[in-house]
């Protein structure tokens, strides 16, 4: 009983003391709390004399590392030290005790209760319910698994999920316009099977009177874990493409068949695999030409648009390169394709926000038909030049105005590019104008109007995007 009485009137001197800003000689650090993935070193390995301003930084550092590795609410709540100069920074972290589920049936809410607490109540980790989330989608063929709410009480965390049921199939439609390949429909299909996914989708571009592109992808996923699965894909597409100087056409048809593996990382994907192009072309050097062009690949995606209830907060990343061997020119080659858009809200409010996006293409192969058209990816509102390059960098910002709520965007936009055109010379561009969203459900409509700056907007014309899911 003295020794209780001893500690709390030690604590209490210790608080004091910590209040006036006084030292205390440090012998040892312990952190009491759940911190096996998270590392601590630097912090409980300091020993010596520290004041409490520097204790306080500490109890902040530690906080801080909870919230980085998902453990949202777990803060320091209490600094402890004991007679042997042993300093205790005492973890709160809320307990998850149960999960509320809609939008489903009474059946597979107790399923994905159980599935996300598992053999008991458990800390609540931000990561931890994404990853269980994104598993739990695939599984049972849900809709994204929203956080509605979460509260807290004397017994724990009540968290609230939402979420559908897809039907075992799920339609998506989309449709574009540019001026390399006109009007652009897209239609696609998705069902997912207990552990399998099959995506199915095709697209064609006519403009005028011309069939300037046709493009078929089949790809199949086999999951071995909610971390990873196998894919086997194959992608056929024609199109008719424009040299820069000549204004000639040339055809392009390639089939393209893929497989390798996928790592699923919270918003992360990593897939890597192996590919081989057998390619036909048609007067492009000369009448005829067929090779083929066998490729290792990565890809790295990044989206926390599940994880966000204001889905255009989401970040997005894609990052795509290769070695490929090219039997044409019997020669190797490399490539790889950067884009990235950061959303911000520079105020408090979220009817203004600002949207960054960067694009970037690169290959060091010396053919044509390898390199990125330079307008229209990226560099929106200059038509009607065919310019193609090997290196391609470009960047822009929409300046993006919510007339409606969660319904009507608008406002202006100003992209700027950086390339190497056709005679390997640096060049420059810019382009403006006006965008316009509309958000209904699950469709959305965008309309762009822009124009290269320095012609003037006249020299300008209309761009639109539409997309859709079922």
């Amino acid at each position: 009983m003295f020794f209780v009485k001893f500690k709390i009137i030690f604590l209490i001197v210790f608080i004091f003391c910590i209040t006036e800003l006084y030292a205390v000689e440090v012998s040892n650090i312990v952190i009491k709390g759940n911190y096996s993935e998270i590392n601590f070193d630097d912090i409980t390995s300091r020993r010596g004399e520290l004041e409490s301003e520097e204790l306080r930084i500490i109890s902040a550092e530690i906080t801080d590392r909870y919230l980085q590795n998902g453990y949202i609410g777990s803060r320091v709540y209490e600094i402890q030290l004991d007679k042997d100069g042993t300093v205790i920074f005492v973890i709160d972290q809320p307990i998850v005790n149960r999960v509320e589920v809609k939008g489903v049936d009474k059946d597979l809410q107790s399923k994905i209760s159980k599935f996300i607490i598992g053999n008991g109540k458990f800390i609540y980790n931000e990561n931890r319910i994404l990853s269980k989330n994104r598993e739990l989608e695939k599984k049972y063929n849900l809709t994204d698994i929203r956080i509605l709410k979460i509260s807290r009480n004397s017994k724990g965390l009540k968290i609230v999920l939402e979420t559908e049921k897809l039907s075992d199939g799920n339609f998506y439609a989309m449709v574009s316009t540019d001026f390399i390949y006109g009007i652009s429909p897209l239609v696609g299909y998705a069902v997912a099977f207990d552990k399998s996914v099959l995506d199915i989708n095709v697209s064609a571009g006519i403009l005028i009177d011309q069939l300037k592109m046709v493009n078929t992808e089949i790809e199949y996923q086999y999951f071995l874990s909610s971390k990873g699965a196998l894919f086997y894909a194959v992608n056929g597409r024609y199109t008719l493409e424009r040299f820069e100087s000549k204004y000639i056409d040339y055809k392009y048809k390639f089939i393209k068949p893929s497989f390798g593996y996928i790592i699923y990382k919270n918003s992360l994907n990593y897939r890597f695999g192996i590919e081989t192009k057998f390619v036909n072309l048609i007067d492009y050097k000369i009448d005829k030409q067929n090779y083929y062009e066998p490729a290792l690949f990565f890809m790295l995606s990044y989206s926390d648009k599940k994880s966000l209830l204001n889905k255009r907060k989401a970040n997005k990343l894609k990052f795509k390169s290769g070695i490929v061997r090219e039997s044409m020119n019997d020669s190797n080659y490399f490539y790889g394709n950067f884009d990235l858009e950061v959303p911000f809200y520079p105020f408090s409010t979220e009817i203004f926000r600002l949207v960054t996006k960067v694009n970037c293409s690169y290959t060091t192969s010396d053919e044509r038909i390898h390199w990125d058209y330079v307008f229209g990816n990226g560099i929106r509102g200059i038509f009607n030049d065919y310019t193609a390059s090997s290196w391609k960098n470009s960047g822009g910002i929409d300046f993006e105005f919510e007339l409606s709520r969660d319904f009507l965007y608008f406002g202006p936009f100003i992209d700027a590019g950086y390339y190497l055109d056709e005679s390997n010379v640096w060049e420059k561009t810019y382009s403006s104008g006006v965008l316009m969203e509309l958000i209904y459900g699950k469709i959305s409509a965008n309309f762009i109007y822009g124009f290269d700056i320095s012609k003037g907007y006249s020299s300008g014309g209309f761009i639109v995007y539409l997309n859709g899911s079922f």
